[in-house]
C-alpha cells in the first residue's frame, strides 16, 4: 500500500465531514482565536514552491492551545479530531498530553505540513513526503504501523494479550479460558467426591468383609491419581507462569522497547535525532510564523461586540444581586422632572502641589421634587443605613481610589446615597484606572460591600458598569501583549509520573532534573515514559549520567527545594504512565495573571465520555476497587475541571464505542473507525449553535450506515448550554474574573454559582 492510498481511505471517510464544515464556514470564516500566523512570503523560492503544491499564500491561520488524554490505541481517534481542526484552519500553540495523548502531542511538534516544510526551507523531496496538514503525517505513521509489533514481551504473553483485546479473538480466548477452567473444576470436584465415597468404603471394609471392597479400592486409587495429575497440572501451569515471569520485565508484561525505536525512527525522519534538535525547530517556526494579536476591543476595535454576546452567561451575571430597595422609592425617584446637565467646577485632586478643577455633569434636580425625595428617603431610610464615604475612604489603599471617593465627598456632600452617584463613582473608579491590580481589587471589593449593606446596586448589576469593566479587561490584554512584543512562546508539556521520587513530572520542562544540561537524548525518551502504562509495559528505567550527578542534585535543591543524594551507586529512577497522576493535564496552560481576556481558546480531547454527572453506584467489592483506582487517577484534572468551569467550553470528548484501549491488534477497519470518531467529535464541536437538528441527525445517521455507530456521545449533544461561541467565550472569561475578585457579600446574596 502506497503512502496515498494509506493515508487517503482515512481522510475519504471523513471527506464529507470536511465539505459540511467548509459550506458552514465559507472561505474559512469560522472565528475561533485571536492570535494568527502573518508569514513574510518574500522568498522567490517558496512562492514558487507554494505555487507548485497549490498552497494559498494568503491563507492567516489560527493558534490555539491544545491538552490531549491518553488511552492507548485509542490515540489514533485523536488524529481523526486534530485533523478536522487543522483543515478548518486552526494550528496548535502550546501542546500538551500524556500516555497515547502524549505520542499525537509530540509528533504534531515534530512533522511538518507541506506548508510548513516549504517555510523551513526543506527540500523538494521532504516536501513530497508532507501533507496538507500535521494530523496525516502522523496518521501516515499510524496506518502503515502494525500495532502488534508493540506488543513485544514474550511470545506467549503476546498471543494472550493479543488475543484478550481483540474483538474477533477475544470471545473464543474467553470461552477457551471458560471451557478449560470448569473442566479443571469439575474434575478435581469430582475426583474428591470418588476419594470421599472411597474413603468410607474403606472404612467400611476394615470392619467388615464386603464383596466390593475391591472396587472400593479401585476407585480410591483411581481418585488419588486423578488428583495428583490435578494438582501436578497446577504445578505445571504455575512453573510455566513463573517461567514467563522471568522472561518478561518481571515488573511488566512488555519491556517497550519496540515501541521507543519506533518513535526514534519516526522522529529521525523528520530531523528529530535528539532534544535539542526538537528545540530548535519549535523556535525556528515560532519566530517563522510570526504570530500576531488581532483582537479587539468591543465598541472599541477593528469590529464591534455582537449582540450574540448577551448570551446566558451575562443575564446571570446581571441577575447576580437583585434590587432590593422599596418600589415605592423607587417610584417616586421616577417622578422626579427630567434632569439638565449642569456643569460645576470642583476640586479634584492635587497634582505636583498644585490644586486642578476639573469640570463633572452631575443631575439637576428640581428643588421641590429634591426636597419631597429627600424627605421621604429620611422616612424610610434611616441616615445609618446610607454610605459613610469618609469612614470608607479609610478602609482603602489605592491612592487614586482614595482621591476619587475624596473627590465625591467634596462634589456630592450628604446625598451622596443616590443611585446615580454610586454609578458614577464606580465609573470613576474604573475608567481611572490603568491596571487592576491586588490593590485596586481590593477597593473595588470595599465599596462594592457598602454599598451591598445599603441596599443599592453595586458594580455587578449595572450593566453598563460590567461592559466599561470589561473593556477594559481587553484593553489590559492588549497592554499585555504589546509589552511581550506581541510574542507568543511555543510550550510542549509531556506528562509522566516519577514513581522514585513520587512526583509528577513534565517534559522538556523538567528535563535538567534527570539529564543535566544533556540534550542529546532523544525526545522519544520522554514519550516512552509516558506510556508506561503499568503492568502492560515495564516501568520505564533511566540511569543517571555520572557527569550530571552533581549538577542535578543542586537543580533538584534550588527548584525543588528538596535535597538529593543521586550517586554513582544510586542513581536509577522509574517511570509509569502519567496518566496515573494527570491523564488529561488541562491546568498545565491555565493562565490568569497575565491576561483578563485569553488571547486563544484551550482545545481539550478527552477518549471517553465525562460522565460525572451520572451517578455510579459502588455496591461490590470490584466496583470499589475500580471506583478507588479512578478516583486516585482523575482527581486532579477533575478537581481542577470543578474549580475552572468555563474551560469546559472547550473540552469534549470522543467516544469511542467498544473497541478496547489496549487492542493492540485492531483491524483496518477498527483503526479507521476510531479515526473517523475523533473526525465526526471535532465536526460537532466546531458546529457549534450552527448545527441544526437536521444537520446533527444526518451527520449521526452516516455514521451509522458507515461505520455502525450506534448512540454517539459528545458533551455538545449531550449538554445543550455547553455549546462553544469564541466571543462568547471572552466574555464569559471576563465575567469569572470579575466574580471571582469581587466581594464575598455579594457572593452571598448571588444564585449565580460558579
Amino acid at each position: 500500500m502506497n503512502k496515498e492510498t494509506s493515508v487517503s481511505k482515512y481522510t475519504n471517510a471523513v471527506a464529507h465531514l470536511v465539505t459540511f464544515l467548509n459550506e458552514l464556514y465559507p472561505e474559512k470564516s469560522l472565528n475561533f482565536s485571536d492570535v494568527q500566523d502573518n508569514i513574510k512570503w518574500d522568498d522567490a523560492k517558496k512562492r514558487r514552491l507554494l505555487e507548485k503544491y497549490h498552497i494559498n499564500i494568503e491563507e492567516r491561520r489560527q493558534y490555539a492551545d491544545i491538552v490531549q488524554e491518553g488511552g492507548g490505541v485509542h490515540g489514533i481517534a485523536l488524529a481523526g479530531y486534530t485533523y478536522i481542526l487543522e483543515k478548518m484552519g486552526i494550528s496548535f500553540l502550546n501542546s500538551a498530553g500524556t500516555s497515547a495523548g502524549a505520542i499525537n502531542t509530540m509528533l504534531l511538534n515534530c512533522v511538518y505540513s507541506k506548508r510548513d516544510a516549504i517555510l523551513m526551507d526543506k527540500n523538494e523531496e521532504f516536501i513530497d513526503r508532507c501533507y496538507e496538514t500535521r494530523s496525516e503525517k502522523i496518521l501516515d505513521y499510524l496506518s502503515k504501523k502494525n500495532l502488534s509489533e508493540l506488543v513485544d514481551g514474550h511470545i506467549t504473553w503476546q498471543n494472550f494479550i493479543l488475543k484478550l483485546f481483540s474483538k474477533k479473538d477475544k470471545a473464543p480466548l474467553i470461552d477457551k479460558i471458560k471451557r478449560k477452567a470448569k473442566v479443571a473444576v469439575y474434575s478435581l470436584l469430582f475426583s474428591i467426591s470418588l476419594l470421599m465415597i472411597s474413603a468410607i468404603g474403606v472404612g467400611i471394609s476394615l470392619t467388615e468383609k464386603t464383596e466390593w471392597t475391591a472396587w472400593v479400592n479401585g476407585i480410591l486409587i483411581t481418585s488419588v491419581i486423578v488428583i495428583t495429575l490435578s494438582f501436578g497440572l497446577i504445578i505445571v501451569n504455575g512453573m510455566s507462569l513463573r517461567f514467563l515471569y522471568f522472561n518478561s520485565e518481571k515488573m511488566g508484561i512488555n519491556p517497550g522497547e519496540n515501541f521507543k525505536q519506533w518513535m526514534i525512527d519516526v522522529m529521525n525522519d523528520n530531523g528529530i535525532r535528539n532534544v535539542l534538535d526538537l528545540q530548535n525547530k519549535m523556535l525556528n517556526e515560532n519566530k517563522l510564523f510570526n504570530l500576531s494579536y488581532d483582537a479587539f476591543i468591543p465598541g472599541v476595535g477593528r469590529v464591534s461586540k455582537p449582540d450574540s454576546i448577551l448570551d446566558s452567561s451575562r443575564e446571570k451575571l446581571s441577575n447576580i444581586t437583585q434590587e432590593v430597595s422599596d418600589k415605592s422609592k423607587i417610584n417616586l425617584l421616577n417622578q422626579a422632572e427630567e434632569r439638565d446637565e449642569l456643569k460645576i467646577d470642583a476640586l479634584a485632586g492635587n497634582q505636583e502641589g498644585k490644586e486642578k478643577t476639573e469640570t463633572v455633569s452631575l443631575r439637576k434636580i428640581d428643588s421641590s421634587t429634591e426636597s419631597k425625595v429627600l424627605k421621604y428617603l429620611k422616612e424610610i431610610q434611616p441616615s445609618t443605613n446610607s454610605i459613610n464615604f469618609k469612614e470608607l475612604s479609610k478602609d482603602l489603599i489605592d491612592n487614586q481610589t482614595k482621591g476619587i471617593v475624596g473627590y465625591y465627598i467634596k462634589v456630592n456632600g450628604d446625598i451622596a446615597e443616590d443611585q446615580h452617584y454610586i454609578d458614577e463613582l464606580l465609573n470613576r473608579i474604573i475608567s481611572g484606572t490603568t491596571d487592576f491590580n491586588q490593590t485596586n481589587w481590593k477597593d473595588l471589593k470595599t465599596i462594592n460591600d457598602k454599598i451591598i449593606e445599603s441596599d443599592f446596586n453595586p458594580l455587578n448589576n449595572n450593566q453598563k458598569l460590567i461592559d466599561l469593566l470589561v473593556t477594559k479587561f481587553y484593553s489590559f490584554t492588549k497592554k499585555v501583549v504589546n509589552a511581550k512584543k506581541n510574542k507568543f512562546t511555543q510550550q510542549l508539556v509531556v506528562v509522566a509520573a516519577d514513581i522514585t521520587n513520587q512526583i509528577k513530572v513534565e517534559f522538556p520542562g523538567m528535563h535538567e532534573f534527570y539529564w543535566g544540561d544533556d540534550y542529546t537524548i532523544s525526545p522519544a525518551e520522554y514519550i516512552r515514559a509516558s506510556m508506561s502504562i503499568p503492568f502492560f509495559f515495564s516501568p520505564y528505567k533511566i540511569t543517571l549520567p555520572n557527569s550530571q550527578l552533581i549538577k542535578i542534585n543542586e537543580i533538584w535543591r534550588n527548584k525543588m527545594n528538596v535535597y538529593k543524594n543521586f550517586t554513582p551507586q544510586n542513581k536509577e529512577v522509574f517511570f509509569v504512565d502519567g496518566g496515573m497522576l494527570s491523564n488529561f493535564p488541562i491546568n498545565v496552560f491555565y493562565d490568569n495573571i497575565s491576561y483578563c481576556i485569553p488571547t486563544r481558546p484551550t482545545i481539550g480531547i478527552k477518549l471517553e465520555f465525562d460522565s460525572d454527572d451520572f451517578y455510579k453506584q459502588v455496591d461490590n467489592e470490584f466496583k470499589l476497587s475500580l471506583s478507588m483506582l479512578s478516583t486516585m487517577r482523575f482527581f486532579y484534572d477533575r478537581d481542577f475541571m470543578q474549580k475552572h468551569n468555563d474551560f469546559k467550553r472547550t473540552v469534549r470528548s470522543v467516544d469511542t464505542g467498544s473497541i478496547s484501549w489496549l487492542n493492540f491488534n485492531p483491524t483496518e477497519n477498527e483503526k479507521l473507525e476510531l479515526f473517523y470518531r475523533g473526525a465526526l467529535a471535532a465536526t460537532i464541536f466546531l458546529a457549534g449553535e450552527n448545527l441544526t437538528n437536521v444537520q446533527k441527525n444526518e451527520l449521526l445517521e452516516k455514521a451509522k450506515k458507515d461505520f455502525a455507530i450506534e448512540d454517539f456521545k459528545t458533551e455538545d449533544l449531550v449538554y445543550p448550554d455547553i455549546l462553544f461561541n469564541w466571543e462568547n467565550y471572552k466574555f464569559e472569561r471576563a465575567m469569572a474574573e470579575i466574580y471571582k475578585n469581587l466581594s464575598p457579600k455579594l457572593k452571598e446574596k448571588s444564585s449565580f454559582i460558579r
